[in-house]
């Protein structure tokens, strides 16, 4: 799936559009129309690496060159007894018949020359606060943790009754296939 967008100007110096063409791994579903919608926020991270983030989920993408550029054109078409030469757009005439029209034209808008080039899965944001409390690394609950007591719970204890730490695997991601 391809995406072309506008990037910012990066100086007052720049005085043409840049746009560039987002390529991704896979689909976008939605219940609704997207056509007009934000995708999402593109974060420029490094030298030529982006980051992609929408709702809960962020891709990181690399920006390619591309061998040959691309250009972005509007077709517009301008009348023989017109001397003055003002163009009439394509998209403005409500009759866009072939015959009134004689001579055509070719404006150029801007040109692409980079991609960037999304092709690893999303990776899922997790909140802050889940993360200090449900991660691998902090696995006994703080002390202001509800859950923490000084009583022993069943947890914490074993069949003679003394008071010791169950020891857990590190949890494994998921795979997927």
């Amino acid at each position: 799936m391809n995406v072309i967008i506008k990037k910012p100007k990066q100086s007052c110096l720049q005085d043409d559009d840049q746009y560039c063409i987002l390529e991704f791994q896979g689909q976008f579903e939605s219940d609704t129309l997207l056509q007009g919608e934000t995708l999402g926020e593109l974060t420029h991270v490094e030298k030529d690496i982006y980051s992609l983030q929408f709702g809960n989920q962020i891709l990181e993408g690399k920006e390619i060159k591309l061998k040959n550029p691309l250009v972005i054109l509007k077709k517009q078409f301008q009348d023989e007894e017109d001397q003055d030469n003002e163009m009439v757009d394509e998209n403005d005439n409500g009759n866009n018949n072939k015959n009134d029209h004689n001579n055509i034209e070719y404006n150029l808008n801007a040109t692409i020359t980079s991609k960037i080039c999304f092709s690893n899965r999303a990776t899922t944001l997790i909140a802050q606060t889940s993360v200090k409390y449900g991660s691998p690394q902090q696995r006994r609950s703080p002390s202001s943790s509800p859950t923490s007591s000084t009583t022993s719970s069943p947890q914490n204890s074993n069949i003679n009754g003394s008071n010791s730490t169950i020891s857990t695997p590190p949890l494994t991601p998921p795979k997927f296939t």
